[in-house]
């Protein structure tokens, strides 16, 4: 705490300057700082604007509607918005947050792709999470796109998205099948010689089904937790110890399953092809939301008015 001398000559230095600005009027220096402050804000309305008219051309709808459309079943949204990421492309972010989770994602109208940023969901109701990321789907089929890219967190993506049945991307194959060999390894002797040799096929990822089958791998490994900690040290970029998870109740006790050992922690590049029936009905049953039925009714009560075409949208062949 500042001494009481000092607090007063400050008290007293504070009310001289707010006198002075009332007697004299503000120096040029505040005066600078509220013109530019002005100027901030009309730039920022002006470009709102644009953005806004832009995105109704590119898209074919207001972005008050998409975002109604685009936030359908999360709880209590407190704010969205949409925002150029580049003013020369139509390249835009969709952001939004409510109670306890917050999200965005982009859309290059340009070369119809859709990146599907980030999910974070720090409230009690642990579904939410996969409900925001079911709504990035159906914005991405409202659109007509044939794919969404992500990116496995180091927390808990590599276990998640494997699970709803992502598919890696192929330039990170390699190296996340050396870092699965490598884990592996670590819990030979928990593994009888059948079971070591199945896993150890998955885990070339050879097939993409593999990274699914990595994830349902339910054996439990009981007390794994000083190997973990043991791989968590040796590990380059894991960063989260056992007891993140064993505080969040992502894993019991000491206890972790097969495919939890194998894919929590790891980085890796995903996409969800959209035009894959079996993988879209996986991705339904993980987030329990019927995203392809939504997004047919979306485009029939919301539909798109478009007087330039974009670009004609690339498709995945595998």
């Amino acid at each position: 705490m500042p001494p009481l001398d000092f607090v007063i000559r400050d008290t007293v230095a504070r009310a001289a300057d707010a006198c002075r600005t009332l007697i004299t009027g503000p120096t040029n220096e505040l005066e600078r700082r509220r013109r530019f402050i002005r100027e901030q804000r009309a730039l920022e309305k002006s470009l709102a604007q644009k953005c806004r008219n832009d995105f109704i051309e590119a898209a074919g709808i207001t972005p008050k509607a998409f975002l109604k459309m685009a936030m359908q079943g999360l709880p209590h949204p407190h704010k969205s918005n949409i925002r150029y990421e580049d003013e020369s492309a139509t390249f835009f972010t969709v952001a939004y947050k409510g109670l306890g989770y917050r999200g965005d994602y982009s859309i290059n109208f340009k070369d119809m792709d859709f990146e599907g940023g980030t999910v974070k969901n720090t409230g009690a109701k642990r579904g939410v999470g996969k409900r925001m990321f079911a709504q990035h789907v159906v914005s991405a089929l409202y659109f007509g796109l044939s794919r969404v890219n992500a990116s496995a967190s180091l927390e808990l993506g590599g276990y998640t998205w494997a699970r709803a049945g992502a598919y890696i991307k192929p330039h990170d194959v390699p190296n996340t099948s050396y870092r699965l060999q490598r884990r592996l390894n670590a819990i030979v002797d928990f593994l009888d010689p059948e079971t070591y040799s199945n896993v150890a096929e998955l885990v070339m990822l050879a097939k993409r089904t593999d990274l699914r089958k990595i994830a349902e791998l339910n054996k439990i490994l009981p007390d794994i937790a000083p190997v973990w900690e043991h791989v968590h040290q040796h590990e380059i970029s894991m960063a989260k110890p056992y007891s993140f998870y064993r505080d969040r109740k992502i894993v019991k006790g000491d206890n972790m399953t097969l495919g939890q050992f194998l894919l929590l922690g790891l980085r890796y590049e995903i996409y969800f092809n959209l035009r894959d029936p079996a993988q879209m009905s996986r991705l339904e049953r993980f987030t329990g939301v019927p995203i392809r039925d939504r997004a047919a009714i979306n485009r029939e009560k919301y539909p798109r008015s478009i007087t330039k075409r974009p670009v004609k949208p690339w498709l995945v062949m595998r």
